[in-house]
């Protein structure tokens, strides 16, 4: 009895492989509608658009450097402030963390807080500098996750003067935070 047990597990682990192979489609469909959709947005696959400055990434009409000051810009702002309501689940994806909803917190005052809270006045007195329009455009992006009328003809091929004015103006101010971070790879963010 304990031999033919033994040969019944042996036979259901081997029809089991085999038909697991078989079942199995060479790729998840899923991802591959993501994927699409990627590449349908961002040109690449390694790219998530729901950060809308990997769209203009992905078009190279911003460098990895503008992307990762703008990456830096709303991780500060959501550490210092809490993460805004509609961006929770976006949060969520990017850092995989457990929060299910928006947090809005007061934190407890430790050297770390007040050092978000010092370089977001920084980032704020940079994009102080720029035009209403520029500030708007890069807070939306990167902050808010919210794709602004700039990406939105961008992706429906309605791209002129202005568009490429105001591209410059984000691309600038981006540019400063960089400069400004440069040499804090090593930055840590307060997380919610």
């Amino acid at each position: 009895m304990p031999g033919q047990q033994r040969t019944q597990r042996k036979m259901g682990a081997k029809r089991r492989a085999t038909t697991r192979d078989g079942r199995r489609p060479a790729r998840d469909p899923g991802a591959m509608g993501v994927q699409a959709h990627r590449l349908a947005l961002t040109t690449r696959v390694d790219l998530d658009p729901t950060f809308p400055i990997n769209i203009l990434l992905g078009r190279n009409l911003v460098t990895e450097g503008e992307r990762d000051a703008a990456e830096r810009l709303a991780r500060t702002h959501w550490a210092v402030h809490g993460i805004p309501a509609p961006v929770a689940s976006i949060y969520k994806a990017m850092t995989g963390g457990g929060l299910d909803h928006a947090v809005r917190w007061t934190p407890i005052e430790t050297q770390h807080d007040r050092d978000n809270e010092s370089r977001l006045r920084t980032y704020e007195n940079i994009l102080r500098d720029v035009d209403a329009q520029t500030r708007d455009q890069v807070v939306d992006m990167a902050v808010y996750l919210r794709r602004t009328w700039l990406i939105d003809d961008l992706l429906q091929e309605r791209w002129g003067i202005k568009h490429k004015e105001v591209l410059d103006a984000v691309r600038a101010a981006l540019a400063d935070i960089q400069a400004h971070s440069s040499g804090r790879h090593s930055e840590t963010f307060t997380s919610p």
